[in-house]
């Protein structure tokens, strides 16, 4: 949807998407492209074919609120898609939010980068309800799989300020789970975000951050790299804030199952850990490392 409304409220109607055959899609946008999105309800399913960019929320572009407030399922059994971004993904002058429960499937076929919160976008929760980022892999094959979000979109303008939520850009504040099974091939895993080193700038020196839980429990498949119980930061002066786990919030890394050819380490890569971490290794999983 591109909505020129400020807003728009789909109680009562569902949306779907599905891609298959040799079909190549550049991007897919759940909610707007530009605007607000109330109460949504979106399926989309990839059977095959190729997709640039799968967004679960909202793409921002001006400087009205673009919040996504609803459900997202997303399913994905063939075909490749380059990037999923599930909360949504920033641009121009707008950095999207998403409240509600994302869930992400993936049994088949090939996602390169997965980030439950999106690029440049971020997940938000408050009283009366608090946002649930599900994702599971039991087949196919994802690259880099993160909990959390990255910190910078290239789409966005460079005059974007913490004012617009660049603090806050690629971060997760409510529960997340990712669960690893059956013949699923899963490249690095991580609990938080993936920060982004700006040049000439300290808008990215604090976001792409876990406040919250997580959860990720592998009980089968393979992880050919290295599974974290944080994010993926900047190993540069200024950046330690980058991609953390926030105090007060929980990770839990279960291992029962499968092959971890990499490591597995109760904290982050360079990602700052400020809450509790708990590993627990169960049963006979073969693990190359373990690393507190």
């Amino acid at each position: 949807v591109r909505s020129k409304t400020p807003s728009l409220d789909c109680t009562g109607y569902t949306s779907s998407i599905s891609v298959e055959g040799a079909a190549k899609v550049t991007r897919i946008v759940a909610g707007s492209a530009s605007g607000e999105i109330l109460n949504a309800s979106v399926s989309i399913e990839v059977h095959g074919g190729t997709v640039g960019e799968l967004i679960g929320g909202n793409q921002g572009y001006q400087q009205n609120p673009a919040s996504f407030t609803g459900t997202t399922t997303i399913n994905v059994d063939g075909g490749d898609v380059a990037s999923l971004y599930g909360a949504g993904s920033g641009r121009n002058q707008s950095i999207p939010t998403y409240l509600g429960q994302l869930r992400i499937g993936v049994t088949g076929g090939t996602v390169q980068n997965l980030y439950g919160a999106g690029s440049a976008a971020y997940v938000v929760s408050n009283d009366a309800a608090t946002s649930q980022v599900s994702i599971s892999v039991s087949g196919g094959k994802v690259g880099n799989l993160f909990a959390a979000g990255k910190g910078w979109e290239s789409t966005l303008n460079g005059t974007i300020t913490s004012d617009q939520g660049m603090d806050l850009a690629g971060s997760l504040t409510g529960n997340a789970s990712i669960v690893v099974d059956g013949a699923a091939s899963v490249g690095n895993i991580y609990a938080s975000g993936e920060g982004y080193l700006l040049a000439n700038s300290d808008r990215t020196k604090h976001n792409a951050y876990l406040s919250g839980t997580a959860l990720i429990d592998v009980r089968g498949g393979t992880v050919t790299g290295s599974i974290y119980g944080g994010g993926k930061g900047i190993a540069e002066a200024g950046y330690e804030e980058c991609a953390r786990v926030t105090s007060g919030s929980d990770v839990q890394v279960k291992v029962s199952g499968g092959t971890v050819q990499g490591n597995v380490y109760g904290g982050g890569q360079q990602g700052l850990v400020e809450g509790a971490t708990c590993v627990n290794i169960e049963a006979t999983p073969f693990i190359t490392k373990y690393l507190s």
